[in-house]
């Protein structure tokens, strides 16, 4: 099926790709910019309250400052097109028309056949990039907290889930994971066990499945990656299944995993029945 094509803007400029060499190197930094712990707290305060550009700028003061502004930036980030897109522009693309915002899709009323119509939005690398390209990938990564493998606009094309194989650190891509937001599709689960692994301590879940995703086939394979998860540090699990998915091939893997999680969990919801057993566990946890 050839998909139709649409160029978006590059995004992420010299904060993701380059270094700041016009202002750090003749700027002398105050003291207080010398204990890491105040430059962080300073760092996380303008990017919740000020924004990425506040934060770009006290980046671009003087070279003590970049690390921590870049490390906060990144903790926030949870898209894997962000991440890649540090990557040479001239090494990837971005393939598929943007699905329309909610109020269209709302006043639209779409059928399942008319959304079917719209492309995913498709991350592909095109041309091999260099070595010292994917260890910027590498750095960026090993500092982001969150991701988000959703279905419609952050897929990834089967030369960009290559090029992550073969370019994978010891360690996965994301060893500091906390907060996992899963859609499971043809595109992301060949690759799941590059973003994230048993021994991740995820502290944050959400699950979801639905008729535009998964073909039935894969559910075996969904559930055997959630049976391997860690639940230890869990603190929220949320389960959304489509009425349309068969519930059978999750209920026991998702069960097992509520029985697993400890007293850290304080936020639970599932729209799929539980066992007995993961009930009572559930009932008897702290709160």
């Amino acid at each position: 099926m050839v998909r139709s094509r649409h160029t978006y803007p590059r995004s992420g400029g010299g904060l993701l790709r380059t270094g700041y060499h016009d202002l750090r190197h003749h700027t002398t930094p105050h003291r207080v910019f010398k204990i890491d712990e105040l430059t962080r707290l300073i760092a996380s305060h303008l990017v919740v309250i000020r924004g990425r550009k506040s934060a770009v700028n006290l980046a671009r003061v003087c070279r003590c400052l970049e690390e921590p502004v870049l490390n906060t930036l990144w903790e926030a980030q949870d898209s894997p097109h962000t991440l890649l897109k540090v990557l040479p522009e001239e090494t990837w693309s971005i393939e598929g028309e943007p699905f329309p915002s909610e109020p269209v899709v709302r006043d639209l009323d779409l059928s399942l056949d008319l959304m079917l119509k719209f492309n995913i939005i498709q991350f592909r690398i095109v041309e091999n990039p260099p070595p010292e390209a994917w260890n910027r990938v590498q750095r960026y990564a090993s500092w982001m907290h969150g991701l988000d493998l959703g279905w419609m606009e952050s897929a990834l094309g089967k030369d960009t889930i290559r090029q992550l194989r073969l370019n994978s650190p010891a360690g996965g891509w994301f060893p500091v994971l906390r907060r996992l937001a899963w859609l499971p599709t043809e595109s992301n689960l060949p690759c799941a066990d590059l973003f994230f692994s048993p021994q991740s301590l995820i502290s944050s879940l959400c699950l979801s499945c639905c008729v535009y995703a998964p073909p039935h086939n894969i559910l075996p394979t969904v559930a055997s990656i959630i049976s391997r998860l860690s639940a230890s540090t869990l603190q929220f699990l949320t389960v959304n299944i489509g009425p349309e998915i068969p519930q059978a091939p999750l209920t026991g893997p998702i069960s097992a995993f509520v029985l697993r999680c400890g007293p850290s969990l304080t936020n639970f919801s599932s729209s799929i029945p539980l066992s007995d057993a993961a009930i009572n566990h559930l009932i008897h946890l702290p709160t």
